[in-house]
């Protein structure tokens, strides 16, 4: 068996022209064929590195959120990105190659949701899930269901279906004319599906109104013409015709916040284009044409500045934004080789806002290096060791008042972390403590004289109750997960290890051999134990993810990271960082399943307390949240005077940050 597996390498970002004949055979009137495209999207793990040039453009993001787009090749594959409005921040969502299809995405009006398509045939319908893409719900099981919009109150969903049948065979919705498409509405849960339009036409594409009174969408128009955009209430009386579909077709229409202009694109007099026209239907007019020999799916941004659509102005493919009178266009984001923008979908920056608080920094006691922090049983749990006698402690204290509950001695096993804490963990009705000791008779700081010893807390009595010798060089981390204990330990010349505790009888059942001489961290995630441990040569090198599989207690993986990383777990995820990036990873693979740069993402990850906390290390006085419902940091907070931060972890609304002088700074969040 193969262990090691390379992080994928980064590729050209630039999209290749595709065919200028394309644009050719597009503007015979055939729409529907663009819309075929936007059938398929593909949604899943492994995810690779964020391809992209991101060009900076002369603009603020503030109040826009992010673009999310769907790109597809030559041959079909499909992927989903997402980039910030300024350009900044492109990454890959959803990777192509994937066997979950994800299409049509539509983002509800506070960016807490978002209603996309399954493309597969056994799953095809229309989903709601949580904006990070968890908790996903299906509500239609119809094969030819798409393009779900919602409503500005969130309540309701509009879509396209040929009956909401799921005994109707698929055909194309909005494409190609082979079957009849209406439009419907129906619950946001799925309650209640009502048909709106009742001639046969293709409809496809609707989009509900700010003021939630209308409906707007695509549809097959009379005399031969192919599409048009038309305007309907919400409850199917009023139908009315918006657009002219002069020399050819219009299709995409996006509504203004306001309310009283509808954006949309079309092919023109053989020519791609994006165009408006009032919600009256008058003064019909072109925001940006010729220049473009592609222009798909303009979108408003949800504070009504700016409308972004994918294509190519110039021979550069890629996401563009321009001024709502069709002024400034400018590409802010590449995306894939040979991959072409499809869809947009902009992200509405969620209207809550977040501040961070200092409530109280509290002094621990602990006279040396106060090495890793943790939450449980209704405490703060701060272990380390004494100066100058290097005696284990662990304190001990209330979070809400900082007054020291316990003094509890291990004794002569003296854990501790210059960086990023770590030693420590709760679970399985017990504190747990890592730590090395002298071995009795042999030399003072010589590494082959320590051994590695598991400490036993039990919280109702605060005293140590069990002892486990591991033996090894290195103490590293803990991790619990339901039935058991690990501990990561061993060292210097000898490989890492990961041993299996059965807390019923306190015995090593299990010792797992990894790969490398070093490591730090170890992580209880999503079912596997993962362990960062780095190359070794003259220095710490590149981390390494080991993933140990607990059904069978072999290491089923080994992947190089490329790169130095500070880890961290929390909420079923797995989080590092390199310092200016962070990644999140698939614990069961170790494949970087999303990337996002930022300017510093510090050390000593925390992930709690809504998001991913880091540690500046620029003075080391500073903490900040990345936010992943914002896609960005949101949050600082600034430590007291003279506290300069060493390791956090978080319970419920709050962040505890440990000082390396030995004091613990509450940070409260609130919204």
């Amino acid at each position: 068996m193969r262990f090691t597996k390379e992080r994928p390498s980064s590729a050209s970002a630039e999209v290749r022209p595709v065919a200028r004949a394309m644009s050719a055979l597009f503007a015979l009137g055939l729409a529907a064929a663009a819309t075929a495209f936007m059938v398929g999207a593909f949604h899943g793990a492994p995810l690779h590195e964020p391809r992209g040039d991101p060009i900076q453009a002369s603009l603020t993001s503030a109040g826009a959120g992010s673009i999310y787009y769907r790109a597809e090749s030559n041959d079909g594959a499909s992927l989903i990105g997402s980039v910030a409005s300024d350009g900044t921040n492109n990454h890959i969502v959803f990777a192509p190659g994937a066997p979950t299809r994800f299409a049509q995405l539509a983002f509800s009006p506070d960016g807490s949701r978002v209603a996309y398509v399954d493309d597969r045939p056994e799953h095809r319908g229309i989903y709601v899930a949580d904006a990070d893409w968890g908790k996903a719900a299906q509500l239609s099981l119809g094969a030819n269901d798409s393009w779900p919009s919602w409503s500005p109150d969130g309540s309701m969903l509009t879509f396209a279906s040929t009956a909401f049948d799921p005994s109707i065979e698929f055909c194309h919705p909005g494409v190609y004319a082979d079957c009849s498409t209406a439009i419907y509405v129906m619950g946001s849960d799925g309650s209640d599906p009502r048909r709106i339009t009742n001639q046969p036409e293709d409809a496809s594409n609707p989009v509900w109104s700010p003021d939630g009174l209308r409906l707007a969408f695509f549809a097959l128009a009379d005399a031969g013409i192919p599409t048009a955009i038309f305007v309907v209430n919400a409850d199917g009386t009023g139908r009315v015709r918006l657009t002219t579909s002069r020399g050819g077709s219009d299709m995409w229409p996006s509504w203004s916040p306001t309310g009283d202009t509808v954006v949309f694109g079309g092919i023109h007099w053989e020519d791609w284009g994006v165009f408006a026209v009032n919600a009256d239907g008058t003064d019909e007019r072109t925001l940006l044409d010729g220049g473009p020999t592609y222009a798909a799916h303009p979108t408003w941004s949800p504070d009504g500045t700016r409308i972004a659509f994918g294509g190519e102005v110039a021979d550069a493919w890629g996401i563009y934004v321009m001024n709502p009178d069709g002024s400034s266009p400018t590409r802010i984001a590449g995306t894939l080789d040979r991959f072409f923008v499809q869809e947009i979908a902009w992200r509405p920056t969620p209207a809550l806002e977040s501040t961070a608080s200092v409530i109280g920094t509290f002094d621990v006691g602990l006279q040396g290096q106060a090495s890793g922090i943790t939450y449980g049983f209704g405490s703060m749990w701060v272990d380390g060791f004494q100066s100058p006698t290097g005696l284990g402690k662990v304190i001990r204290l209330d979070p809400e008042t900082g007054e020291e509950q316990a003094n509890i001695s291990v004794g002569s096993v003296a854990p501790g972390w210059e960086v990023g804490g770590g030693g420590i963990a709760v679970g399985v009705r017990s504190v747990w403590v890592v730590g090395t000791e002298q071995i009795p008779g042999e030399s003072p700081g010589v590494s082959d004289g320590v051994d590695t010893v598991l400490v036993r807390i039990d919280p109702s009595t605060n005293r140590v109750i069990d002892r486990i010798v591991l033996g090894g060089k290195l103490a590293a981390d803990i991790a619990i997960d339901a039935n058991d204990v690990w501990v990561l330990y061993g060292g210097d010349d000898d490989k890492m290890k990961v041993a299996r505790v059965d807390p019923a009888t306190d015995r090593v059942v299990a010792t797992i051999p990894l790969h490398q001489s070093y490591g730090h961290y170890l992580f209880s995630v999503d079912g596997s134990i993962v362990a960062f441990t780095n190359e070794t040569t003259d220095t710490i090198g590149n981390s390494v993810i080991e993933i140990v599989d607990p059904s069978t207690n072999t290491v089923t993986g080994s992947i190089s990271l490329g790169a130095y990383l500070w880890p961290g777990a929390g909420d079923g995820s797995l989080w590092a960082s390199t310092g200016t990036i962070l990644e999140r990873i698939d614990p069961g693979s170790g494949d970087v399943v999303g990337t996002w740069s930022l300017e510093s993402t510090g050390d000593a990850l925390c992930v709690g307390a809504g998001g991913i906390w880091s540690i500046d290390p620029n003075g080391r006085n500073t903490v900040s949240r990345w936010n992943p419902e914002l896609q960005g940091v949101d949050v600082f907070a600034e430590l007291p005077p003279g506290e300069m931060a060493n390791a956090m972890t978080s319970f419920s609304d709050a962040v505890w940050v440990l000082s390396f002088g030995g004091s613990v700074t509450r940070i409260q969040v609130t919204v």
